[in-house]
């Protein structure tokens, strides 16, 4: 099975994915990450050297990397990044795509979201791309998905993780500077293992990373 996470920063696809990442990259599949935007003002000359290092602790098959600026993703023409997106898909073929919630209260998570949907419809357009896709899935990326209160996060697809893959998780996070904080920010170790504890009771697992599924096919799944 192929998996695309299309995201917007290095480091989402590890605070929301982490440990399934790692779990179906053992598993045998094939995880790839687009990330929108692959440096920021705020961030390290070092990032690039930190994403890499992190996808390799998860099995990232495949990185890529576009160049839009951190919060200025509205200034930059909509189509062209929509595009970049197709194709992504078209070299990847996935079977699930996962990105963000559309409701988290970072902008650029929003913007990436709305992107990703109008993307994933490529199979229906008659581009000549025609892998149906299974599943769309949003993640719940702490410090700003849970700060969406007028829209919560309800997941409703939950994938079971080890202690192992927690761990590991937890050490592709760590790759990043600056982005595990002390308590009571919500990026701190102690609640990233106690969120996956929580969605792990949630569907009658230890540890558990969950997910809202936006759309499902089913025939796509069967086959």
């Amino acid at each position: 099975m192929n998996i695309l996470f299309v995201v917007a920063h290095p480091d989402d696809e590890a605070l929301g994915g982490g440990a399934f990442i790692f779990k179906r990259s053992c598993q045998g599949d094939e995880v790839s990450v687009l990330t929108l935007s692959a440096h920021s003002p705020t961030r390290p000359d070092s990032l690039k050297k930190e994403q890499a290092e992190s996808h390799a602790i998860m099995g990232v098959a495949r990185t890529y990397n576009a160049n839009y600026e951190t919060m200025k993703f509205g200034t930059y023409d909509r189509y062209e990044m929509v595009r970049g997106i197709e194709e992504v898909i078209k070299e990847t073929e996935p079977d699930i795509i996962v990105t963000h919630n559309p409701y988290d209260v970072h902008n650029d998570h929003k913007i990436t979201s709305a992107l990703v949907r109008e993307a994933a419809r490529l199979p229906q357009r008659g581009t000549g791309y025609n892998k149906p896709l299974t599943a769309l899935l949003y993640m719940e990326v702490l410090s700003s998905t849970e700060w969406s209160y007028e829209n919560g996060f309800a997941p409703n697809a939950f994938f079971p993780v080890s202690e192992e893959a927690l761990k590991k998780k937890a050490q592709a996070i760590d790759c990043y500077q600056q982005v595990i904080r002390p308590s009571p920010h919500p990026r701190n170790g102690e609640t990233i293992k106690s969120l996956a504890r929580y969605r792990g009771c949630q569907c009658g697992a230890e540890y558990a990373e969950a997910f809202m599924c936006a759309y499902l096919n089913v025939g796509a799944a069967a086959r």
